[in-house]
Order: C-alpha cells, then sequence, then structure tokens
C-alpha cells in the first residue's frame, strides 16, 4: 500500500515511483506581493513555483536535502536526495489544496490526505505539522533534468 504523510518534521515521505535527476542552480527570487493569497481553485497562489523554482529544506539553497514543487494547476512534487549529492522526484502523483493557512496534500493513487499549517514570508516558507514542529523552506532555483 502506497503510503502519503507529513512525518514529525513537516516533510512529505512517499513511496519512490517515479526518479529524476534535480540540480540546484541558486536561490529565487523573493515573493511578489502582487501575487496575494489565496489563489483560484482554493490554490495560494503564493505557493507557487514558477518554471525552474521549488521550495528546498532549510535557510540555504546549497545544503537542502528535500523539497517541493507547487504547480499552479495543483499537483506537486516532492523532492529528496536519497543520500546523493543532487535532489530526485520521489513518490506518486499528489495535489494540493489551501484552506485559510492549512496546506493540503492528497495522494492521487491512494487517496489518503495529510495537512500542516504554512506561514510564507520574502521567499521563505514554514511548515507547521499536528505537533507543533516547525520546518523552514527556500525558494530556491532548480535545473530539472530527465
Amino acid at each position: 500500500m502506497t503510503r502519503f504523510t507529513f512525518n514529525r518534521l513537516g516533510r512529505t515521505l512517499l513511496m519512490l515511483t517515479a526518479v529524476i535527476a534535480v540540480g540546484l542552480t541558486g536561490c529565487g527570487g523573493d515573493d511578489n506581493p502582487n501575487n496575494g493569497g489565496g489563489g483560484g481553485g482554493n490554490h495560494d497562489s503564493r505557493l507557487v513555483n514558477a518554471n525552474g523554482e521549488a521550495w528546498l529544506e532549510g535557510s540555504s539553497c546549497a545544503s537542502a536535502r528535500s523539497g517541493y514543487i507547487f504547480k499552479s494547476n495543483g499537483d506537486f512534487i516532492v523532492l529528496d536526495d536519497y543520500g546523493n549529492d543532487y535532489l530526485e522526484v520521489a513518490g506518486e502523483a499528489a495535489t494540493w489544496r489551501t484552506d485559510g493557512n492549512k496546506l493540503i496534500g492528497r495522494s492521487t493513487v491512494s487517496g489518503g490526505e495529510e495537512s500542516a499549517l504554512y506561514e510564507i514570508s520574502n521567499g521563505s516558507l514554514i511548515l507547521t505539522n499536528e505537533d507543533g514542529d516547525r520546518m523552514p523552506y527556500k525558494k530556491c532555483g532548480v535545473n530539472v533534468g530527465w
């Protein structure tokens, strides 16, 4: 059975179904203040990553070991380094939506749903899980290659 869950640190761990190499190219710019929150279809536009961007774990793009790509169509991609020097796509097909300051992820395979509270400010994202653990993410540039 495929599992979709936020662990204690707020990272999503999914079973590996696809592997695509992802290399870091540097940090992206700050959030566009004209984006506004709440985006259409319950997708907060401030979470959406432009092509070549991802939310990477930690306060430094260069030291990131995992992260997320939130697409404007509601799909999202989980990234992990699996102990390598590069990030890979990890997991099954998943979608996301927001409800207030709650980020909700859903597996499109198993149908399982998990959520975390989120805050966004100046190119930084903080996810807080149900145990109160807070995990910072930084908007960074990534180079996805097949």
